[in-house]
């Protein structure tokens, strides 16, 4: 029998049940179960892609976080076991706002190979491209 995706927490599963009833109350039925397969898909991007997660260390634990709508999703990964939820939290509350800023969670990392084809598809000559970018031709 395989291991289940994810473990979550009693804390968790509490913090999922109130964001799922508070979701039903203000914006109907199909938004909440919308929201729990959000909730669900996020929690498998967690396990298996950094690209859209981050990791902070915390009480030396390798903890990842993961946004999904306007929550934050929190894990730790285990050696050969599913990740185990322990909290779902508000992006307002005061402990994801700092997090989610040191984290630089919401900034789009620099690319500068994203910027050179940015300025290649505007209307600029060869040569202002190779000017930008130090392009002389004889690559």
């Amino acid at each position: 029998m395989p291991l289940p995706t994810y473990y979550i927490s009693e804390t968790a599963c509490d913090d999922w049940r109130q964001i799922a009833l508070l979701t039903l109350k203000n914006e109907g039925e199909a938004a909440a179960k919308q929201l729990s397969k959000k909730f669900d898909a996020a929690i498998l991007t967690m396990h298996r892609d950094m690209k859209n997660a981050r990791e902070l260390r915390l009480h030396g634990q390798s903890v990842r976080i993961i946004h999904c709508r306007n929550h934050f999703i929190l894990g730790v990964l285990r050696v050969n076991k599913p990740v185990h939820i322990f909290a779902i939290l508000h992006e307002k509350t005061e402990v994801m706002r700092k997090t989610a800023k040191k984290l630089r969670f919401f900034e789009k990392p620099y690319s500068h190979r994203e910027y050179l084809e940015s300025v290649r598809n505007k209307k600029y000559t060869r040569a202002d491209y190779d000017a930008l970018t130090w392009d002389d031709g004889s690559g």
